[in-house]
């Protein structure tokens, strides 16, 4: 049987060494090395404007990975920016919403991660704060100084969830982050806590695999496999 296509989105990122004034497209290898452990095939996605190429990438794919990245533009849920907001590129914000748009209505698998958590958020209607900073009951490290795979923090989950059957019910993550889910989108439940109620996990009722986790177990992975039941759970629900 062949193995399930996990498309990935990208980011650009600016080059300021002998390629100055260009863009490439970035991101982690952690991703794919992630997919390629969980057995399935992971291919790319570089940002678009154009709808009809946007679907076309879609089309692709068995199932959809939303990489982390920079800040979500704000107007794109209806805010002004605040002073705190970090880079944006509304190119990358376009194809990633519309991407996942997408790929809702056509019930794909999704799994957002960090960012790509917030902008499956965002697709369904929902907001984030800009800054912790605006959050009031937030008083933890969420954007850690130490090594990437060192653990920071600890998460809880909720009672009859997907993520609480899939890693536990109380576990230890990595954390990049800045920004956190204010508002939920709709038919969006938070799954996932962090001890000062930041939430880390949210799951998409009534759909066959729609799951955001605010970490990074595709860094986690690489000394540990206590997060890849989840990636192998979104490659099982990906397979035609």
């Amino acid at each position: 049987m062949p193995k399930p296509i996990i498309g990935i989105t990208t980011n650009l990122l600016f080059r300021s060494n002998a390629y100055s004034g260009r863009y490439s497209t970035n991101n982690n290898q952690d991703y794919e090395e992630a997919i390629f452990k969980a057995g399935g095939m992971p291919i790319l996605l570089p940002p678009t404007s154009n709808p009809s190429d946007i679907q076309a990438q879609l089309n692709l794919c068995d199932g959809i990975l939303l990489a982390g990245g920079d800040d979500l533009t704000p107007l794109l849920y209806g805010e002004e920016p605040n002073k705190y907001l970090g880079e944006t590129n509304y190119l990358v914000d376009m194809h990633h919403l519309t991407l996942t748009k997408l790929a809702l209505e056509d019930h794909k698998p999704i799994l957002g991660i960090c960012r790509g958590m917030q902008v499956l958020n965002a697709a369904k209607g929902g907001n984030v704060y800009q800054d912790l900073s605006e959050c009031p009951h937030a008083s933890l490290q969420h954007q850690q100084q130490s090594p990437r795979t060192n653990l920071t923090h600890t998460v809880s989950t909720s009672k009859n969830t997907l993520l609480q059957q899939l890693i536990g019910t109380s576990f230890a993550t990595n954390s990049f982050h800045h920004q956190a889910i204010h508002q939920l989108g709709q038919d969006l439940i938070a799954t996932a806590w962090s001890k000062d109620s930041i939430i880390e996990g949210i799951e998409l009722q009534n759909y066959p695999f729609g799951v955001g986790v605010q970490w990074h177990p595709e860094i986690m992975l690489a000394t540990s496999s206590s997060m890849l039941p989840l990636f192998k759970k979104f490659i099982s629900l990906s397979q035609n």
